[in-house]
């Protein structure tokens, strides 16, 4: 599957951007944003058997710690994300040791070769009981969610006595097209299908559409409240799948970034990340991934930055 991937994250009015973005193992900030305006593209090819994970995350208005709390979520992400494969390559590795080992020790002083034996007859207690938890057990996380909850856990460990926390969208594709994905705040998943948004994941962890969904009164000035979030002692992540056909477009993108007419209009017209944040609220932080599908033409893989 071929993606061209645009990004970009503009500081705007505010004093410091409290935003942060990663690309793949292309682009990540593990320190901050610095720059006041950031923007890049990169035309990728995902091979078989690949994941690629594209997130952003804002920290928290007001939080002195938003800013690192952002970065500290997404390189907590990140790390975990692309040391799954070889963490579980090192435990298959270690499993085949155990299977090959000698049935007897030989006297004649020549190396005994390695038989290969059951696991009922190295351990006949533990592999009874591996069977019996296995029908019981639930099925492990997902690639994409086991390091969300690794980042989860290390910002409530961080954050418990201290003012931080920040949103969390992510997702990561795969090479037929399946997308997985994973947010906690009011960080925005939108899916643009033959012209058609629609906003992916969860609406309900900011109080103002939270009201309104239970048709309680809301006050437009609660927009900034929000009700879960990377950092807290219960944060609770929210994930789905769905498939990414040819054409479509993803997008990533904080609350500084808003999905109006005109913005839609630009996406339909292959505008950049870069133009979703120019024409974006100036009194916050806007942040954009886009992500469109082309599945036809021989790319060269490039990358820019700037």
């Amino acid at each position: 599957m071929k993606l061209k991937v645009s990004w970009a994250s503009s500081r705007n009015r505010r004093k410091e951007n409290q935003d942060n973005l990663s690309i793949g193992e292309q682009a990540a900030f593990p320190e901050g944003i610095e720059e006041r305006h950031i923007s890049g593209q990169v035309l990728m090819d995902i091979r078989e058997d690949n994941e690629v994970l594209f997130a952003a995350a804002d920290g928290l208005g007001g939080c002195t710690n938003g800013k690192y709390a952002a970065a500290r979520c997404l390189e907590v992400l990140r790390e975990s994300f692309y040391s799954f494969y070889n963490t579980a390559t090192e435990t298959e590795a270690e499993e085949q040791t155990a299977l090959c080992e000698p049935l007897h020790t030989c006297t004649t002083g020549e190396s005994p070769l390695p038989v290969l034996r059951p696991v009922s007859q190295l351990l006949p207690l533990r592999a009874a009981f591996l069977l019996e938890y296995e029908e019981e057990a639930e099925p492990a996380p997902s690639r994409l969610m086991a390091a969300a909850m690794e980042a989860r856990d290390a910002l409530a460990e961080t954050y418990r006595y201290v003012d931080g926390g920040c949103t969390l969208c992510a997702v990561s594709v795969c090479a037929n097209g399946e997308v997985e994905w994973v947010s906690a705040g009011d960080s925005g998943i939108w899916l643009a299908h033959r012209g058609k948004f629609t906003l992916i994941n969860h609406p309900l962890d900011n109080r103002y559409y939270f009201h309104k969904a239970l048709g309680l009164p809301a006050d437009p000035r609660e927009k900034n409240i929000l009700l879960n979030y990377m950092g807290a002692t219960d944060t609770e992540l929210h994930a789905g799948h769905f498939r990414l056909q040819h054409g479509d477009t993803l997008v990533l993108c904080t609350d500084g970034v808003d999905l109006n007419p005109l913005s839609r209009f630009l996406l339909k017209l292959n505008g950049s990340a870069d133009q979703l944040c120019a024409i974006s609220n100036a009194d916050d932080n806007a942040t954009a991934v886009v992500i469109r599908c082309v599945s036809s033409g021989a790319y060269k893989k490039e990358f820019f930055y700037g």
